[in-house]
């Protein structure tokens, strides 16, 4: 029985209907958003002058990207100078 859960989660995953789109309610510069699932941050707009994704410890500039994988826990910082539009697909 034990070894049964693990693959019906495995096959689930084929079958089951993809994570809402979430529209982020973007405040003042910099936002900053943590996600709680994984999945991406999608970024279009607006004038971006700075991205930062912080992982524990670790701030990385990724600056340019408009597509972001993000892991539970990760906190992504956007700088911007005209509102871009976030949103957030969860997997």
């Amino acid at each position: 029985m034990f070894l049964i859960a693990p693959w019906i989660q495995f096959f689930q995953q084929f079958v089951q209907k993809a994570a809402a789109v979430i529209g982020l309610n973007v405040t003042a510069s910099p936002f900053s958003y943590t996600p709680n699932q994984l999945g991406h941050v999608v970024i279009t707009g607006g004038n971006v002058t700075q991205l930062l994704l912080m992982r524990g410890d670790v701030s990385i500039n990724i600056t340019g990207q408009k597509i972001i994988p993000m892991s539970i826990g990760d906190t992504i910082e956007v700088t911007y100078s005209v509102l871009p539009t976030i949103q957030f697909l969860g997997s």
